[in-house]
Order: C-alpha cells, then sequence, then structure tokens
C-alpha cells in the first residue's frame, strides 16, 4: 500500500526535478587536467553538461542487481557516487 492515491500523482513525480546548477569552474578545470594527465584527450571541449540529485538509497547501500530478462546485464544504482 502507498501513502498517496495511485490515481493522483505521486510525491515521487512530483518532486522528482531536482535540478542543480552545473559547477563550470570545476568542469572546466577537471577537463584540464583530464587533458593534463591523457594526452588523448588534449582536443577535447565540453560540448554539453548537467547536474542533479545524487542517488542514495534509504541504507546508504547501493542497489546492484542482476536483470533476469537480459542475461549478462546487472544494474548498479544508488551509490552515492552521481
Amino acid at each position: 500500500s502507498t501513502h498517496w492515491d495511485l490515481n493522483e500523482e505521486s510525491p515521487f513525480e512530483k518532486y522528482r526535478d531536482m535540478t542543480a546548477l552545473p559547477d563550470l569552474p570545476e568542469l572546466n578545470a577537471s577537463l584540464e587536467k583530464l587533458k593534463k594527465e591523457f594526452p588523448a584527450f588534449k582536443e577535447s571541449t565540453l560540448i554539453d553538461q548537467w547536474s542533479g540529485a545524487m542517488a542514495i538509497a534509504p541504507d546508504e547501500n547501493p542497489i546492484i542487481s542482476d536483470v533476469k530478462e537480459y542475461p549478462g546485464l546487472v544494474i548498479n544504482t544508488a551509490t552515492g557516487w552521481g
């Protein structure tokens, strides 16, 4: 059972857009470090960026599971690593 009517918008739908603005100076600094450490990336540029809420399970343990419908596919989510 849920704490909301199934024919109504759930809290997950109502509050799922927890968008944060990307930290462009940090992204640019990270890209420069990448180029310095790995010359193969020297011509790389940022073409897009996104920021959002990190997925963390309530018990702070990641969710890792095989997908029986697709042998070999493993879902690894809610690690807290973003």
